[in-house]
């Protein structure tokens, strides 16, 4: 009955930290795009300098 109990106590865990980890992964996804656009600026630009 104990180790049940643990295991339901761990199953939870493991949900809620993958619950935790998809919202943060959304709230990131907005931004993701706009870093890349600036990474490739910033790339393109330090390419300019040096022709």
């Amino acid at each position: 009955m104990c180790v049940q109990r643990f295991d339901d106590s761990r199953n939870s865990a493991i949900h809620i930290t993958y619950r935790i980890s998809l919202r943060s992964s959304s709230m990131w996804e907005p931004r993701d795009p706009l870093l890349k656009v600036l990474i490739i600026f910033k790339l393109y630009s330090d390419i300019k300098i040096y022709i």
